[in-house]
């Protein structure tokens, strides 16, 4: 009896241990088949993007892509400054995600309007050359007379567009002949109104600065040109005016050191006009502001790289002041560095004032640097003659109110001739001085 009772119980174990064995073998089996599919699926999606990305002849990383980008943006740059092209020519920019397959990018496209054709010629003939690049293609199309527009694409996905408009100026009206009384065999010619017109000019004049008669001391105008250093005739131009100018120059321009030698021997204050970057709300991006421009996204030792940099790019300068900047000169960290090294050149700082919360006048008198900030822009780019000449006045009547003032404008046409004109005029009023005369 005792052996019949442990058969059963040695066969029931056996039982027991193969149905485990059979389980885990089970379980197994559906793991392996789970990892199989999954790896499976994951290999046709990249296959499947490989094989999207080889049809459509893209052969590049999105990181890639937008290097490449930033170095079309650089180049065109160039370009832009080699043409002689000047800001209010550009009437504006846009900027566009895009998408295709699993790379995104910006696309950019940038609008001009000139009165000067050899401008679009040259620029057309640089930018075909834009296609000796690795992996660059570019397309110039003239769709009129008067616009053209010029493509670029990398890696067959369009990334730049540029369209040229060309104003014609229009005639100037002719004159009509001054008329004329015959006496015998004698013509006489009547007298010309124009000397009239200048002296009642004149009066209208001295009445606009009457405000300013009989002060005791003769407020004291800072008058700064920004953006210096791309067009060697503005820059002739102004040296011409026969009143103390500051010029602010933009580093590595073609004509950049030789407008700092001409005003330096004038005897007028240099400054270099530090390019920053601006906040994307103003319509302009990093790389409008300038070739090495400070970016808030750098690291500080390349912030200080790029400062150096463009501190030996100009001579003669006696003090610095911010092109663009109103989102770095917002940072009371990033100016505070700066100024550190402006003070090292014993150098003064400007505040241009691009944005209200600007740290660069706050920071520069808790480092002790001789400073000052902007009052007033006197234009941008799209006034005409008129309103120039009332923001001058506006900078006139600041003077008058604290002592002095410090307008800053831009080598635009329009700008010199209303400066040309009515600077000269003002001399027995105010005195222009030089920026270093009212920093402190």
């Amino acid at each position: 009896m005792a052996k019949s009772k442990r058969k059963p119980v040695a066969r029931k174990k056996r039982v027991y241990r193969a149905k485990k064995k059979k389980g885990g073998r089970v379980l197994l089996g559906t793991i392996s088949f789970i990892v199989i599919v999954v790896l499976s699926l994951m290999a046709l999606q990249f296959i499947n993007k490989t094989i999207s990305r080889d049809a459509d002849n893209v052969r590049i990383s999105e990181e890639e892509l937008n290097e490449e980008i930033e170095k079309i943006d650089t180049k065109l740059n160039e370009i832009f400054s080699e043409i002689g092209l000047e800001k209010r020519e550009i009437i504006s920019k846009k900027n566009d995600r895009r998408k295709k397959g699993d790379i995104k990018w910006e696309y950019k496209e940038v609008s001009i309007k000139t009165d000067q054709i050899g401008k679009i010629e040259k620029f057309n003939e640089k930018f075909s050359n834009l296609s000796k690049l690795d992996y660059v293609g570019v397309d110039v199309n003239k769709n009129s007379n008067n616009l053209s527009s010029s493509n670029l694409y990398i890696h067959n996905l369009y990334t730049h567009k540029i369209n040229f408009k060309l104003e014609i100026p229009k005639p100037l009206p002719s004159k009509t002949p001054s008329k004329t009384t015959t006496v015998k065999d004698k013509v006489l010619i009547k007298p010309s109104k124009t000397t009239t017109k200048a002296k009642t000019k004149d009066a209208v004049e001295n009445k606009e600065f009457a405000f300013l008669k009989g002060l005791k001391t003769k407020p004291k105008i800072v008058i700064i040109v920004d953006d210096i250093g791309l067009n060697k005739r503005y820059i002739d131009d102004l040296l011409k005016i026969p009143v103390n100018l500051n010029l602010a120059v933009l580093p590595n321009l073609p004509h950049s050191k030789y407008a700092a030698e001409r005003a330096n021997n004038k005897g007028w204050d240099v400054l270099l006009h530090l390019p920053m970057e601006p906040k994307h709300t103003s319509g302009y991006s990093g790389i409008d502001a300038g070739e090495n421009a400070l970016l808030t996204g750098l690291s500080k030792s390349q912030i200080l790289n790029l400062l150096e940099e463009n501190l030996s790019s100009v001579p003669y300068i006696k003090g610095v002041n911010n092109h663009m900047g109103s989102k770095f000169t917002e940072s009371s960290e990033l100016m505070n560095l700066v100024l550190k090294r402006v003070k090292k050149e014993g150098l003064f700082f400007i505040d241009s004032k691009t944005s209200p919360r600007s740290q660069g006048y706050i920071q520069a008198k808790k480092l002790g640097i001789k400073t000052a900030e902007r009052d007033i822009f006197l234009d941008n780019g799209k006034e005409g003659e008129k309103q120039i000449r009332s923001k001058i006045n506006e900078l006139l009547k600041i003077s008058k109110k604290q002592g002095f003032a410090i307008g800053i404008c831009h080598p635009y046409p329009q700008t010199i001739r209303v400066l040309s004109d009515i600077l000269p005029k003002l001399n027995g009023y105010v005195d222009f001085v030089s920026a270093s005369e009212v920093v402190n």
